[in-house]
């Protein structure tokens, strides 16, 4: 009997560079048990969702931006360019409402969506 192992997509968190807590939430990730790409632009993580070639591609790509509410949009239509099933988390607080996206507003909220969208038991 042939197994295939499913790798659960990625998760792209998005956040402003100018958030207070963007050490803590790097911190943070670097201690979790997630596997994390820091993308320095949006197109270093897009090379990475695109890039079906690496076998180990991280749970999470976190992703520095001026600012969520101005450039949220243009991450959400580039992503759904490649495909629509990696979940995006911007940890701002919204200005604007978008449908399809999901807002934390602090990395304890972040957190919890990742946690139900990347279960333990679930990770390689």
């Amino acid at each position: 009997m042939m197994t295939t192992e499913h790798k659960l997509s990625p998760v792209v968190v998005v956040m402003d560079n100018d958030t207070a807590d963007c050490k803590q939430v790097r911190r943070w990730f670097e201690d979790s048990r997630f596997t994390t790409l820091e993308a320095s632009n949006i197109f270093q993580a897009m090379g990475e969702l695109a890039d079906f070639t690496v076998a180990d591609s991280p749970d999470v790509i976190l992703l520095h931006v001026d600012s969520c509410d101005q450039e949220l949009q243009m991450v959400l239509e580039m992503v759904e360019s490649i495909t629509d099933e990696v979940p995006v988390i911007a940890i701002t607080r919204p200005t604007v409402k978008r449908a399809r996206t999901y807002y934390a507003g602090t990395l304890s909220q972040a957190v919890n969506q990742i946690e139900t969208l990347l279960p333990s038991g679930a990770l390689n």
